[in-house]
């Protein structure tokens, strides 16, 4: 019975972060569900798990219940502070479950299926410049008529949040040393042309990075990896490779010229100057419960840390994000040091590009991501090392 709550609840952490089911089921009844799920997982296999628990997730798990005490203080926060305390809980509930409950082998498969799903939407919706699915942000983006600005959204309801389950998939697919060459290439092929079409500059930038990475510098040193990689992200993040791209319209925002200094940019680094000059009192430092949003707009800053420090509080915030990496970290235990590289700069590396690292999505991928991909059999390998 554990084992089929935990596959379950599995099951229902992925569907309840793709936003497609919103769009019939509700987010409200959405939620609902998801909650009910969580407490009836967190009831059952706490018991049965209880002695597998490390002192890094115990306190974890402690900082995310005094940080929901401290959000029923704060009349603005107790809305959502129950909801995403039991995100965060049961995501690392499920780390721990691993270690007891043998994963399904196959999977896997059903997330290469959304993969599929995602990336064929994704591709259509660009090919045709026009968005499928009626999602919040929709008619924001269709306000944009270039091609090099157009982004499709695919099961996600925003682009940033496409680009970024799109790498976490792909780069657990990619470092997976038991799944055959035949299933994974095309795999990785049509992902990183469908990242093309979601348009995320952050995203696109990490993925060329990591490919570069395993197919010419897996080998080499470490000097000579770091030296290469900050030469190629200074060039890819500064004007001059917009310059160079910009005849190359596929690659979208990333080959604009002046990429540094459009309004998408310019927000990012005045995230910190507004998180930093705004006013803190006590409430603010040690309840959290606060979103900071760009001056004369309802748009929050786009930074996860900053927002999460806000939310969580300048206690509880930043060791939030800290024992979150740790978690990642240490949970892909079976992986190399190369290979956990590959997973947490595609997976956190994009999500703290943007605020995408704020909400329980990313961790939540990721996590889906690891049970599915970690209980793989077989012993073909890619790109033999």
């Amino acid at each position: 019975m554990q084992k089929k709550i935990f596959i379950f609840t599995v099951l229902v952490i992925l569907i309840t972060n793709i936003s497609f089911f919103r769009l019939f089921i509700g987010s409200v009844y959405i939620g609902w569900i998801a909650n009910m799920t969580y407490i009836i997982a967190i009831i059952v296999l706490l018991p049965d798990i209880y002695e597998k628990i490390k002192i890094h997730e115990w306190i974890y798990i402690g900082i995310l219940l005094i940080g929901l005490i401290f959000h029923s203080l704060v009349p603005e926060a107790q809305k959502y502070s129950i909801n995403d305390s039991f995100k965060w809980i049961i995501l690392s509930l499920l780390i721990i479950s691993k270690r007891k409950y043998n994963f399904p082998s196959s999977f896997y498969k059903l997330l290469l299926i959304i993969l599929l799903v995602h990336c064929s939407i994704g591709l259509y919706e660009y090919k045709f410049q026009k968005h499928i699915f009626a999602y919040t942000f929709v008619e924001e983006f269709d306000n944009f008529e270039s091609s090099t600005q157009f982004r499709a959204f695919g099961l996600m309801q925003h682009p940033l949040y496409a680009a970024n389950i799109l790498l976490i998939i792909m780069s657990f697919l990619l470092v997976n040393r038991n799944i055959h060459n035949k299933l994974k290439i095309p795999f990785i092929i049509l992902g990183t042309i469908a990242l093309l079409c979601f348009n995320s500059r952050a995203a696109m930038m990490i993925w060329f990075c990591v490919l570069f990475y395993r197919l010419f510098l897996y080998k080499t040193n470490l000097v000579v990896t770091a030296s290469i990689g900050i030469v190629l992200y200074f060039f890819l993040m500064s004007d001059l490779s917009s310059i160079l791209l910009s005849k190359i319209t596929f690659l979208g925002r990333l080959a604009e010229k002046g990429n540094l200094s459009d309004d998408s940019s310019l927000t990012r680094l005045a995230s910190y100057s507004l998180f930093f000059n705004s006013r803190w009192n006590f409430q603010d430092i040690v309840y959290g419960g606060r979103i900071i949003y760009m001056p004369g707009s309802d748009l929050s800053l786009e930074n996860g840390i900053l927002l999460t420090i806000s939310w969580w509080g300048w206690l509880i915030g930043p060791l939030k994000v800290i024992l979150e990496l740790t978690i990642s970290y240490l949970c892909l235990e079976k992986y190399s040091i190369k290979e956990k590289f590959i997973i947490l700069i595609s997976c956190w590396g994009c999500a703290f590009a943007n605020n995408n690292s704020f909400t329980p999505f990313v961790f939540a991928f990721f996590i889906v991501s690891y049970l599915s991909f970690d209980s793989v059999k077989g012993k073909r390998r890619f790109l033999q090392r």
